[in-house]
């Protein structure tokens, strides 16, 4: 009767391990999967202030092309009026011919950077993000555009203007998005077409 036994209780501990193996497999590929959508960090300590200064306050909105992401925060972009009392730049990562199209249609004139550009002058290592810059050139706020990572809660830039305009400190919202590629693929210099 025990010869029996040991062949069910062997096929159970193989089941079993089976089952442990798909399950870390699958949180494995999950994690790969959202890797794309999490909230990365933005170094605006390692921006150069210099080529920012002009005197007056802006707002950059920094876009990537291939990126979900960037595409939504671009369709509310191009879609809205314009904040008062800032000078408003869109800045493209790459090449995307929609989204780019898009923001033209409505009245803005996207400009180019490479991925190393955007992380030498903001700090930036994903996008899309959302960057507000002091009349001396000094990054007063550097983040997302939104809480969340699918915009439900809204986006944040006309609150988070307010607030800086006031002399408020304004704590980043996470900076959800795909991450910028430095030297190959999104925003690589091959990629890139130079605004004439």
């Amino acid at each position: 009767m025990s010869a029996r036994r040991a062949p069910g209780a062997l096929l159970r501990i193989a089941l079993i391990a089976v089952s442990i193996f798909a399950t870390a497999g699958g949180l494995v590929i999950t994690g790969l999967l959202m890797g794309s959508h999490m909230p990365f960090r933005t170094d605006p300590a390692a921006a150069r202030s210099g080529e920012r200064r002009t005197g007056a306050w802006q707002v950059v909105y920094l876009f990537g092309s291939d990126c979900p992401c960037s595409a939504r925060a671009a369709k509310h972009i191009a879609g809205r009026r314009r904040l008062g009392d800032i000078a408003e730049r869109v800045v493209m990562v790459g090449s995307d011919r929609p989204t780019e199209t898009s923001l033209a249609g409505n009245g803005w004139k996207p400009e180019h950077a490479t991925a190393e550009q955007a992380r030498d002058l903001y700090g930036a290592r994903s996008a899309p993000l959302l960057i507000f810059i002091d009349p001396a050139g000094r990054i007063r706020y550097t983040g997302g555009f939104a809480r969340r990572s699918d915009f439900r809660d809204g986006f944040q830039e006309e609150r988070i203007w307010a607030a800086l305009r006031s002399g408020e400190t304004v704590k980043p919202l996470p900076a959800y998005g795909c991450a910028l590629q430095f030297g190959c693929g999104v925003g690589s210099l091959g990629e890139v077409k130079q605004d004439e």
